[in-house]
């Protein structure tokens, strides 16, 4: 094998590393995602009216920020 071979070999390996990594790092951010809906989705049918005021509340002041930003 040849100095070529080795340093393609080890872009490989490299690159196939990055992507396994990127593969889990995903994998744990969409199982997070779906048990924080799933809390979410729990919370709002067990206190519906503060689900409702929360997400007014949260709309607000993105809004507010929104404005500020925009201006």
């Amino acid at each position: 094998m040849s100095t070529y071979d080795d340093t393609i070999d080890g872009i490989n390996q490299a690159a196939n590393q990055g992507y396994d990594m990127a593969r889990d790092y995903a994998d744990r951010g969409m199982s997070f995602m779906q048990d924080a809906t799933r809390d979410l989705r729990e919370f709002a049918r067990r206190e519906p009216w503060l689900a409702l005021a929360a997400s007014f509340a949260i709309g607000y002041m993105v809004a507010k920020m929104m404005r500020r930003v925009s201006s």
